[in-house]
């Protein structure tokens, strides 16, 4: 089975296969089906040229934050947070960035203002599969990281203003 049309996506969902959801990075897991308009419909919007450019594919918190990718209008991918108490923010330039923002560890924290990532100087106890995702993000060609926000503040820089005046024109939460 093909999870999506996306490479790197179908390569986690084999890793996630074997190492379980949520397993590997705090309260992250791929969705069961990817792009499922339901995901993104209730609280947000069920236009279709909403839908036309955003298809959800993971779970970003265990609190049921989002994540999905937009089609920007250059043909690129860069993948965005919906925050399950409200906003909606790039965060990754692509999938790529996205994995390396996993190795990170965290939840993303979401709001109306922007979204971060933030680690408890106490925090030390890594996800049970964690150290074998990095193992497979270095196969893949790509490295952990320290700082999970300047990756956020890269993908904003580039699409947040976009991003903004695309999905302005949809009247959120009103279906």
């Amino acid at each position: 089975m093909t999870y999506s049309p996306v490479p790197e996506l179908n390569a986690l969902w084999d890793f996630q296969a074997v190492h379980g959801s949520e397993s590997y990075a705090q309260g992250f897991g791929l969705y069961e089906e990817f792009g499922d308009r339901e995901d993104l419909a209730p609280g947000w919007s069920d236009a279709d040229a909403f839908h036309a450019r955003l298809k959800s594919f993971a779970r970003a918190t265990g609190g049921g934050s989002m994540y999905a990718l937009w089609q920007a209008d250059d043909g690129s991918s860069p993948v965005v947070v919906f925050g399950d108490e409200g906003g909606i923010h790039v965060v990754a330039t692509d999938v790529r960035d996205l994995f390396r923002i996993l190795t990170f560890d965290v939840e993303p924290m979401v709001d109306w203002d922007g979204v971060s990532f933030y680690k408890d100087e106490e925090y030390d106890e890594p996800s049970p599969s964690h150290d074998e995702f990095v193992a497979w993000l270095e196969t893949q060609g790509l490295q952990p990281i320290d700082d999970a926000d300047s990756l956020v503040k890269v993908a904003q820089e580039r699409y947040e203003p976009s991003f903004r005046a695309w999905i302005d024109q949809f009247p959120l939460g009103e279906n």
